[in-house]
């Protein structure tokens, strides 16, 4: 009978459905009441972390005995109110893809792409990274070494969502950093209307394997990867608009345009620095008490490691 053991237990083996099958999901995961956009293929839910305001969960899209994709998704709990600020990688001009579409008081949207390779130290990967590695393992896959990873923020008063889509960069070159600086756009813009659940299923994201390389864009002015910061821009438009009224308020009342330009000078000068000071007060003492900005990934997000070439501009 002993003979027969390693037999029987290889045909059990076979015989037995694969792992999570049943949990295969295409075209959109719910977490926490939120939508979340996949990219086109079956992605598997391969490991799920809870803190008590905060769900992660990764999912793998397997192709062959290898992960050619992961997504890993942090939503606020239906029952909490978020506190996310901007992750710093948003402000980053040093990444292929850094912008913000928008950012207030209460709420932001903003997604940057990045390159993940090598050890990271554990607060910058998430809990639920290494437990998707091991059930990868598990299940005969190879896990690559590196990835480029698609990042998207989307926070409300009463809900949030950070979504990192990685694809794998092992065999080297596909994708680029710019193939998924294009990409980044339909998900970014899929990643807030999941948050408001108005996706449709059956329309995925496009995959990310085998994404075709953009043409290259013209050269611009920004391309240096420097631009004022948003406090500065707020104080030069406020500027112009407070300024205007000035002078139009004070050509009407002494009928002098002498004048006017005289009375209004002096705003011009002290007001920007005292409207810029208070700005940047609010900016680093206002923020709520526990504000998350950073969450850990995947690992170290850095640079392209060979091409520096900056693909688009944070918006002011």
């Amino acid at each position: 009978m002993r003979r027969f053991g390693p037999l029987l237990a290889a045909l059990l083996l076979l015989a037995a459905p694969p792992v999570a099958a049943q949990a295969v999901q295409r075209g959109v995961f719910a977490l926490e009441g939120k939508q979340v956009p996949l990219p086109d293929g079956d992605w598997i839910p391969a490991a799920r972390t809870e803190e008590p305001d905060m769900v992660s969960v990764v999912l793998l899209h397997p192709h062959g005995a290898r992960v050619a994709g992961a997504v890993l998704v942090q939503a606020s709990r239906r029952d909490a109110r978020p506190k996310w600020g901007e992750p710093p990688h948003c402000e980053r001009h040093d990444l292929p893809f850094a912008r913000t579409r928008y950012k207030s008081d209460h709420d932001l949207s903003c997604a940057y792409v990045a390159h993940v390779a090598g050890h990271a130290t554990a607060e910058l990967v998430d809990a639920a990274w290494p437990e998707a590695r091991r059930f990868a393992a598990a299940q005969g896959w190879t896990v690559p070494a590196a990835w480029g990873v698609v990042a998207v923020r989307v926070a409300q008063p009463l809900a949030a969502v950070q979504v990192r889509y990685a694809a794998a960069l092992d065999p080297a070159g596909s994708p680029g950093p710019a193939a998924l600086a294009a990409w980044a756009e339909p998900a970014w813009t899929a990643v807030e209307h999941g948050l408001r659940n108005h996706l449709d299923a059956a329309a995925p994201l496009p995959a990310l394997r085998g994404l075709p390389e953009p043409a290259a864009a013209a050269p611009t002015p920004e391309a240096d990867g420097w631009s004022l910061p948003r406090a500065v821009w707020k104080t030069l438009t406020f500027r112009v608009i407070a300024t205007s009224l000035d002078f139009t308020a004070n050509l009407i009342a002494s009928g002098s345009v002498a004048t006017a330009a005289t009375l209004s000078a002096f705003p011009i000068v002290i007001g920007p620095w005292v409207y810029l000071g208070h700005e940047l007060a609010w900016e680093h003492y206002g923020a709520p008490a526990g504000l998350r900005t950073a969450l850990p990934g995947l690992g170290e997000e850095t640079p392209w490691p060979l091409d520096a070439t900056r693909i688009a501009e944070k918006t002011p």
